[in-house]
């Protein structure tokens, strides 16, 4: 019987010792989160500072962080190119009061009824070069598969239309204002 005491004995103590690390190890994985957290809390209220500041000094011409400011101007920039450059081929302009897409021709919006500002989007559209130098931008493009989603868009049906009873222009079913004459669709 010595034996099998001394071996429970053993059990015992090695099982409490293997539950107290376990207890520890799950004390300081809890304190990592909490770690963890609190470091999500100060980054995300340093971009939060860091906008505000920006907002605020972006016009200020002898700050400090200028070389930053005039990157992140460059940045808006490009981007602000590149989404034209995306409205030309799609054929879109952005609605300004709702944000939806609508056709470059439209004079009012399809979505919300808003009239439209005309803008050199056809004048644009004429030229051959585009107006945004995309080099700056690092873009892989893949003609594979650019070949294949053209040749997926052409074999999906024509999408329904519906006419504008004031004006007769054709319109997306969708559409809840004629994009001609701003009339509703309702």
């Amino acid at each position: 019987m010595d034996f099998f005491e001394k071996l429970t004995e053993s059990f015992a103590k090695n099982s409490k010792e293997f539950a107290d690390k376990a207890k520890d190890y799950a004390e300081v994985a809890k304190l990592h989160a909490r770690i963890n957290a609190a470091n999500a809390k100060i980054n995300d209220s340093l971009i939060t500072l860091g906008k505000a500041y920006y907002d605020t000094h972006k016009n200020d011409s002898d700050t400090e962080f200028q070389s930053l400011f005039e990157e992140i101007r460059k940045a808006h920039q490009t981007i602000k190119k590149c989404q034209e450059e995306i409205q030309k081929i799609k054929n879109i302009k952005i609605c300004e009061k709702c944000g939806k897409e609508v056709s470059a021709d439209a004079i009012y919006c399809s979505h919300c009824g808003a009239k439209l500002q005309n803008s050199d989007y056809n004048a644009a559209k004429q030229t051959d070069e585009p107006d945004v130098d995309v080099e700056d931008v690092e873009v892989k493009e893949n003609s594979e598969q650019s070949s294949q989603d053209t040749a997926s868009d052409q074999s999906q049906p024509q999408q329904r239309t519906k006419i504008c009873p004031s004006c007769g222009q054709e319109l997306e079913e969708d559409a809840e204002y004629c994009t001609k004459c701003g009339s509703s669709m309702k």
